[in-house]
């Protein structure tokens, strides 16, 4: 994980801080789609820390931005989910979404 990856101690995270634990998490998804979720846990077992580590900044930064209106957030989702690396493959914009998603659900007006 890069030594520039937001940290709670360090204060709120920016955007770019949200870019780079979004491409972590894509970095590690499994290259074949596993056949159950039990594999799909065994390959990201190693990295829970990270992942925990990354949706943590991904959460803080929605909750950083309360009180926000539904339409606010929105704009900040598409912002990360729709950004131009993104979007190539399926299942990067689809990875992108599900751990955004996953959270900012109840973070304000946000739900899944």
């Amino acid at each position: 994980m890069p030594t520039s990856y937001f940290d709670q101690s360090n204060g709120s995270p920016y955007t770019n801080d949200v870019f780079i634990a979004l491409d972590f998490l894509i970095s590690i998804e499994p290259a074949l789609r596993p056949n159950s979720r039990r594999e799909w846990e065994t390959a990201l077992a190693p990295y829970q820390n990270d992942i925990t580590r990354a949706a943590r900044t991904l959460r803080t930064f929605a909750e950083q931005m309360q009180p926000a209106t539904l339409e606010e957030m929105q704009q900040f989702f598409y912002l990360f989910a729709w950004a131009p690396q993104y979007q190539s493959n399926p299942a990067t914009a689809a990875t992108v979404s599900g751990y955004l998603n996953e959270a900012w659900s109840g973070v304000g007006p946000w739900q899944k």
